[in-house]
């Protein structure tokens, strides 16, 4: 039997007290673009246009001709590299190959392995020894309501701007965002 990951995860939200209509309507419009509809459980680091597309900052510190040599090097099937330049020496990932180890996973794209430690304890779930796990569905929707009730201040919860850079440390996909916010707000408010 196939898994409804939006009705699985409308319900673990609904359980944790993510039910007022605007706020549950951001909340599903920030996971759904993260993972693109809830179907991408690992980041993929398939930036096809250019370098530009890379949305840490911390990814150029070897500059364009490295970056765009392990934007390459992702495309063919090696995304280590790249990995390690956006994620590498940040969020806790201090020791080689760590950017790769503790990448995006799950509808949150939770990241870091400071991210995964803490979410880790509260969920009891080992995500440091097995990150793996973070992309499972059913840890996968925890871990989402987990990141946005300890991630997202109270006061950005129906806010989809505020909620985007709260996320993701600036405003990538607003676009999308506020466009799936919509939707999903008129799914769940009756006229």
């Amino acid at each position: 039997m196939a898994i409804d990951r939006e009705s699985q995860l409308l319900a673990v939200a609904a359980a944790a007290g993510i039910t007022r209509p605007r706020e549950l309507a951001n909340f599903m419009a920030q996971v759904s673009h993260e993972s693109n509809g809830l179907n991408r459980m690992e980041e993929s680091f398939r930036y096809t246009r250019n370098i530009s597309q890379i949305p840490v900052q911390s990814a150029w510190r070897e500059g364009a001709k490295a970056l765009e040599t392990a934007r390459l090097g992702a495309l063919q099937g090696r995304p280590e590299k790249l990995a390690e330049l956006m994620y590498g020496g940040r969020n806790g990932n201090d020791q080689p190959g760590e950017g790769y180890l503790y990448r995006g996973r799950g509808y949150m794209q939770l990241t870091g392995k400071d991210n995964y430690r803490e979410a880790g304890e509260a969920l009891n779930l080992d995500l440091v020894k097995h990150p793996e796990l973070a992309a499972e569905p059913d840890n996968a929707a925890r871990i989402a309501v987990w990141y946005w009730q300890n991630r997202v201040p109270e006061s950005a919860r129906e806010d989809v701007k505020a909620a985007t850079r709260a996320i993701n440390g600036r405003y990538n996909g607003l676009d999308d965002r506020q466009e799936r916010f919509v939707a999903w707000e008129k799914r769940l408010t009756p006229e």
